[in-house]
């Protein structure tokens, strides 16, 4: 089904400036104005849009990554400990706003109604560990960049209760970064075949090219063959036939062909979307992130990539986005062997930390702000932005010492149409429980300069437990992801010794796996 929106002309003149780039990456030439979109088709009233933005490592000081503990001033009991809640308002100094001295931004962006549309949150973990593990920030770690389970864009992607309709889909999940932290199953739906990861591409040009498609004049093209009605025979004696062909080769095919039809599928969807054009400059494919001459240069790339996104979502073309700044240093003058450096001398080097926390510092602002702040500036036609029916996520690998998934912040924007409350700064880490070596492995300083140990270890909730919480918010039932007994999204790992075990994790803890939990439920 073709799905076509139509926008009166002079909202057509201004698509240009207010959905992409203009020319060298320079800032949008215009804002957007959200009053002009309303004559344009909405979408429906249940589609809602994930977004899934990492960066690795982590290891900013408590100091720097949180919000004031003085906030926390609501407690409740919830899986036989307390937790805490507090609002989440933005402090001003003269142009800028401030959350946290990393979730720090420009005051007429970060402003408190903006922020009462976010979250920020403590106490989800990973009892096996996360360390260096791609695989773990949307999934379930296993290996030092692999999953056991498909991350949970992908699990969206192929839902019929996210997306219940294709008609004007011209790609499920938009991928772009530095390395891939998205997996599926190598056949999708079949829980029996491989997990993989997922490519992603470098360049905004070419995803531009995939989520839209420039409108025809004149006279019908013909119609096509389906590419899969050519081979689907020869696909048939293959598969039911051939008593030659193992296993391994039936599943390749399978893959094979679900890749083909879903090409054919994006082949045959055609959508108006007036007169977006392209970026005016690629970025370029061959880049390594890792190693970009400037942390200009990585920024510039996100921003491209954050408008193409934004006019997909608002043109109805896609509804899922991964963003990965893996391994990114964001800070000039650093490839990946001196950030790694810095990274591990945070907690014992003021002059590390400083270099440390000052680049997430710029993340926030220049990618994940700059993301949100867009989403939050198109009406979606039914009273709102598509921000409010969003879930952009911002997800490391660690906790507040490098390599510890203890408790890994999430900072997270937009409420999912309702489905999750927001507002707030929520602290699910079980105080009473603390890492008993974390004396000698986290001497992070704090702002102060004093050095010693800012703040102990503590673990809360389980991660399964926060993933499962995001498929709800976005509609998909429990009974269509929850494949173990306990509930949550995928299988429950728990190390046997060592740091990461099952006495930090207690059975109440694992009891409310399946729950969207107090603080994020709505009430």
């Amino acid at each position: 089904m073709e799905r076509r929106t139509s926008m009166p002309s002079h909202i057509l003149t201004l698509n240009r400036r207010m959905f992409l780039r203009g020319v060298g990456g320079a800032t949008l030439a215009l804002p957007f104005l959200p009053s002009l979109l309303r004559d344009a088709e909405a979408a429906a009233p249940s589609d809602k849009f994930f977004v899934g933005i990492s960066t690795s490592h982590g290891g900013a000081g408590y100091d720097y990554m949180n919000p004031d503990a003085a906030l926390l001033t609501e407690r409740a009991n919830y899986a036989g400990y307390e937790i805490r809640r507090g609002a989440l308002v933005p402090t001003v100094s003269g142009t800028r706003a401030s959350l946290s001295p990393i979730l720090t931004a420009d005051a007429s962006k970060l402003t408190p109604a903006l922020a009462a549309k976010m979250n920020f949150i403590l106490g989800f973990g990973g009892p096996s560990g996360y360390s260096h593990n791609v695989g773990g920030l949307f999934s379930i770690p296993t290996g030092l960049k692999d999953a056991l389970a498909p991350s949970i864009d992908q699990v969206l992607a192929n839902s019929p209760e996210f997306y219940s309709s294709l008609g004007s889909i011209r790609k499920r999940s938009i991928l772009f970064g530095s390395k891939s932290v998205s997996f599926d199953h190598a056949v999708p739906g079949d829980r029996s075949s491989a997990i993989q990861s997922i490519p992603v591409t470098r360049d905004s040009r070419a995803v531009f090219g995939e989520v839209f498609v420039p409108k025809t004049t004149g006279a019908p093209a013909p119609t096509r063959t389906p590419v899969v009605d050519r081979v689907i025979e020869s696909y048939r004696r293959l598969r039911d036939g051939d008593a030659r062909l193992s296993g391994a080769d039936r599943q390749r095919l399978e893959a094979h062909m679900q890749r083909l039809s879903e090409l054919q599928r994006k082949i045959n969807t055609v959508v108006d979307c007036g007169s977006i054009t392209q970026p005016a400059r690629a970025t370029d494919p061959d880049m390594s992130f890792q190693y970009a001459p400037s942390a200009e240069a990585a920024f510039d790339a996100f921003e491209i990539f954050n408008d193409v996104v934004v006019a997909a979502f608002a043109c109805g073309t896609s509804r899922i986005a991964m963003l990965s700044g893996y391994d990114c240093p964001f800070a000039t003058g650093y490839d990946m062997d001196t950030w790694h450096t810095l990274v591990h001398n945070a907690g014992n080097d003021p002059a590390s930390q400083d270099h440390v926390w000052s680049s997430y510092q710029r993340f926030f602002e220049r990618v994940y702000m700059d993301f949100v702040t867009k989403l939050d500036a198109v009406d979606d036609g039914q009273g709102g932005t598509l921000l409010d029916r969003s879930l952009v996520v911002w997800a490391q690998e660690c906790d507040g010492s490098t390599h510890d998934s203890y408790s890994m912040p999430l900072v997270v924007a937009g409420s999912a149409a309702g489905a999750l409350r927001t507002g707030s700064f929520i602290d699910y880490r079980n105080m009473s429980i603390r890492d008993p070596n974390d004396a000698v492995r986290m001497r992070l300083f704090s702002k102060d300069r004093s050095g010693g140990v800012s703040e102990p270890l503590h673990p809360g909730l389980v991660n399964n437990q926060w993933l499962g919480t995001a498929l709800q918010a976005m509609g998909v039932s429990r009974d269509s992801y929850e494949t173990e007994a306990q509930g949550g999204y995928g299988p429950l790992v728990v190390a046997s010794n060592g740091m990461y075990n099952s006495s930090k994790w207690p059975k109440a803890v694992c009891d409310v796996m399946g729950e969207i939990p107090p603080f994020l439920r709505p009430a």
